[in-house]
């Protein structure tokens, strides 16, 4: 179905021929689903960050995704020639996401009512 490094063929007269528009689908598949990995270790990521090292909630958060990452894969037809590139989209998420940092307001200053500098 789907081969990584292989070019397009051209079966037909026509320069875009249906083999072409499965390529381009092909790639533009596997472009949203390294995109799903990594948006999806984002949040993972920032909970992540905010987990003691190698505990319980650390080990959750970092492999959280990847049943829905494979799950994704196999629905999709893709074979083991992609798993790379989807660590690398999940590694990348998760460390991006460990980055975000949570904007803090700062509280409002309360004046007293009852303020004697009137």
């Amino acid at each position: 179905m789907f081969h990584l490094f292989r070019r397009p063929t051209y079966r037909g007269t026509a320069p875009f021929s249906a083999t072409l528009v499965y390529w381009y689908a092909d790639r533009v598949t596997l472009i949203a689903l390294i995109s799903l990995a990594l948006l999806v270790n984002l949040p993972l990521g920032y909970l992540r960050s905010r987990s003691r090292r190698f505990s319980g909630p650390w080990f959750l958060w970092v492999h959280l995704s990847l049943p829905l990452i494979v799950t994704c894969r196999l629905l999709l037809g893709f074979g083991f020639a992609i798993v790379p590139l989807l660590l690398l989209a999940a590694i990348t998420g998760q460390l991006l996401g460990g980055k975000i940092k949570p904007q803090v307001t700062p509280a409002p200053t309360i004046v007293s009512q009852d303020d004697p500098t009137d």
